[in-house]
C-alpha cells in the first residue's frame, strides 16, 4: 500500500459523505434511505476503490502465463507475460518467467535481456536469487531445449509424490530441493504445499525459511498463507522480517484469523503510516470497538484517524443492516444473506445474536448460513456447543467443517 491508497480513500470519503448526505435531504420526511440503512458500497469510506481494469488484466495475464509453463506451452507463457503492463503489481515475477519460458523455448541469448530488466529496474527484487541461479544455467547451455523430454508440472508431481511415499524419511530434503529449484511454478508450490503438510520439524523449518524469503516472492506469500491456517503466532512473528508487501499479507492472514490482539499490537507499534493503516483497517473488521478505540487512541496520523473512524461507522451500518436482515428477512434468501453478512465486525452481541437465530430458525439453509458466519468469525465455542445439541445430520456435517478450523494457533 502507498500514500496514494490513502488519498483515494479519502476521496471516496468526501464522496460518500456528500451522496449520504443528498440522499437524506432528497428523503420524506420520517423515512429513512435506503442507502442509510444498507451501503450499497459497504466500507467504501475507508477501503480502496476496486482494482483497475488493467491490474485485474495483469493478474488475469500473470498466472495464465504460469499455468502455460506448467502446461509446457512456452510461447502461450511468453504472450501472457508481454502482455502485461510494466507497471504491474507483477512485474517483477513476469521478467522472471518471461526469461524462464525464453530459455525453455530454446532461446537462451533472449532470455538475458528480462533478466538484465529485472536486476536494473527493481534492484532490490525478492527474485534476483532466482534470477542469478536461471543466469548461471543460461551460461552453462545457452540455447538448451527440451527435446520433448520435458514432463509437465502435473506430471512430475505425481512422480514426486511416488518417491516421497517410497521414501518418507527423505521426504523433507526431496521437497526442499524441488522448492528450490528453478523448475516449474506449479511443480514448486506444490512441493511447498507437501512439506507444509508433513509433520517433521525440518519439514517445518524449510516451510519458515520460505516465508522469511528463502525462495521467490510468490512461494513466500504461497509459504505464509499456508502457515496462516496452522500457526498465526508464527505468521505473527514473521512481521518486523519481511518487507511492506508481505507486511501487508500478514496482516491480511491474522485478520482472516481473527487475530485482533495481534492486530492492535502491530497497530500500536507500527511506525509506518501506510502499514498502521492497513492493520488498524484490518482490526476494524475483526476487532471489538474497544480495540479500535484504544487503537484510535495513540493515532497521530489525522488522515488515518479520519478513515478508520468512517471505516468504523461503516461497519456499525453493515452490520445493524445485515443482523435485521437475519431476525427479520422476508424470505430465507434475505435471512441467509443477513447471516453471511454478520461475518463483519468483531464485537460479541453479533456471536450472541448469531446463536440465538440459530435456535430460532427452521430453515437448514439459514441454519447453514449462520454456522459458516461462526466458522468465519472463528466462534468455536458456540459451534461446539450446538453440535452437542443438533440432531440434523446435514447440520451436523456443517458444524464439523466448520470446527476444522480449530486447528490454527
Amino acid at each position: 500500500m502507498c500514500v496514494l491508497r490513502r488519498l483515494g480513500a479519502l476521496c471516496l470519503l468526501c464522496a460518500w459523505t456528500a451522496a449520504s448526505a443528498l440522499a437524506q435531504s432528497a428523503a420524506p420526511a420520517g423515512q429513512i434511505p435506503a442507502q442509510s440503512a444498507a451501503p450499497a458500497q459497504p466500507a467504501a469510506a475507508a477501503q480502496p476503490s476496486p482494482p483497475a481494469p488493467d491490474m485485474v488484466a495483469d493478474y488475469t495475464q500473470y498466472h495464465q502465463g504460469l499455468a502455460a509453463l506448467d502446461d509446457l506451452q512456452w510461447g502461450k507463457a511468453l504472450a501472457a507475460f508481454q502482455a502485461m503492463s510494466a507497471s504491474s503489481a507483477q512485474a517483477e515475477g513476469a521478467l522472471y518467467w518471461k526469461a524462464f519460458a525464453l530459455y525453455r523455448a530454446g532461446k537462451g541469448t533472449d532470455a538475458a535481456a528480462p533478466l538484465a530488466e529485472l536486476r536494473k529496474s527493481f534492484p532490490n527484487s525478492g527474485w534476483l536469487h532466482d534470477a542469478g541461479a536461471l543466469g548461471s544455467v543460461i551460461a552453462a547451455n545457452p540455447q538448451s531445449v527440451d527435446g520433448g523430454k520435458e514432463q509437465s508440472a502435473a506430471v512430475r508431481q505425481q512422480a514426486l509424490e511416488d518417491r516421497m511415499n517410497a521414501d518418507a524419511a527423505h521426504a523433507p530434503a526431496l521437497l526442499r530441493e524441488a522448492v528450490l529449484d528453478i523448475g516449474l511454478p506449479g511443480f514448486r508450490q506444490k512441493a511447498l504445499y507437501f512439506l507444509s503438510k508433513q509433520a517433521s520439524k525440518e519439514s517445518r523449518d524449510i516451510v519458515l525459511q520460505v516465508a522469511h524469503g528463502a525462495a521467490n516472492p510468490d512461494l513466500q506469500a504461497y509459504a505464509i498463507s499456508q502457515l496462516g491456517k496452522t500457526d498465526s503466532q508464527a505468521v505473527f512473528d514473521l512481521y518486523p522480517a519481511v518487507d511492506a508487501g508481505m507486511k501487508a499479507l500478514v496482516l491480511s492472514v491474522l485478520a482472516a484469523n481473527r487475530e485482533s490482539a495481534r492486530l492492535l499490537r502491530i497497530a500500536g507499534e507500527e511506525k509506518d503510516d501506510d502499514l498502521r493503516y492497513e492493520a488498524l483497517s484490518n482490526l476494524v473488521d475483526v476487532g471489538t470497538d474497544a480495540q479500535v478505540t484504544q487503537a484510535l487512541a495513540g493515532e497521530k496520523a489525522e488522515d488515518v484517524k479520519m478513515l478508520i473512524q468512517a471505516k468504523l461507522n461503516n461497519v456499525h451500518n453493515w452490520v445493524a443492516a445485515h443482523l435485521n436482515d437475519l431476525q427479520h428477512g422476508k424470505d430465507s434468501l434475505d435471512r441467509r444473506m443477513g447471516a453471511v453478512g454478520l461475518m463483519r465486525g468483531g464485537e460479541p452481541s453479533t456471536d450472541r445474536a448469531l446463536v440465538a437465530a440459530y435456535s430460532s430458525e427452521k430453515d437448514e439453509e439459514v441454519k447453514g448460513a449462520i454456522i459458516f458466519a461462526l466458522g468465519e468469525r472463528r466462534n468455536y465455542a458456540a459451534l461446539q456447543n450446538m453440535d452437542k445439541t443438533e440432531t440434523n445430520a446435514g447440520l451436523k456435517l456443517r458444524i464439523e467443517i466448520a470446527l476444522q478450523g480449530t486447528q490454527a494457533k
